[in-house]
C-alpha cells in the first residue's frame, strides 16, 4: 500500500483508540513510528475454515460515511479464538489487521 494511505489509517486508527468507548477499549494498540509495524483496517468478506477469514481492507473516510473496499481479498486469522474452533465473526465486521510474519493477524473478541 503507498505510504500515504498507511499514514492515513495510522491516524484514523490514533483517533478511533482516542475515543472513550467500551468497544475500542479492547483494540488499544501501539503505532510505531518506524517503518512498517503499524496496522490497517479490514472488512470481513467471509469464513475461509475454523478461526481464519477472508478480509478486504477499507479506507476510513468522514465520520458518518460508509468505509470503501479497496485492494484484493487477503486471509487473516483471528487469534482470539481457539485455533481448532469453528469461526463466529460475522460477515461485514471491521477489524484491525497486523503482519506477522507471512501472515495476517487480527485479535477480535467473540
Amino acid at each position: 500500500m503507498p505510504d500515504e494511505i498507511l499514514q492515513n489509517q495510522r491516524q484514523t486508527i490514533e483517533k478511533f483508540i482516542r475515543q472513550d468507548s467500551p468497544a475500542n477499549q479492547e483494540h488499544y494498540r501501539v503505532i510505531s513510528t518506524g517503518k512498517g509495524g503499524g496496522g490497517f483496517v479490514a472488512k470481513i468478506i467471509s469464513k475461509e475454515y475454523c478461526n481464519h477469514y477472508n478480509l478486504t481492507a477499507v479506507e476510513i473516510g468522514q465520520a458518518g460515511t460508509i468505509p470503501v473496499a479497496m485492494g484484493g481479498l487477503l486471509r487473516a486469522v483471528n487469534v482470539a479464538e481457539p485455533f481448532l474452533s469453528q469461526g463466529t465473526l460475522a460477515a461485514g465486521t471491521f477489524v484491525i489487521v497486523s503482519r506477522a510474519g507471512d501472515k495476517y493477524v487480527f485479535s477480535r473478541p467473540v
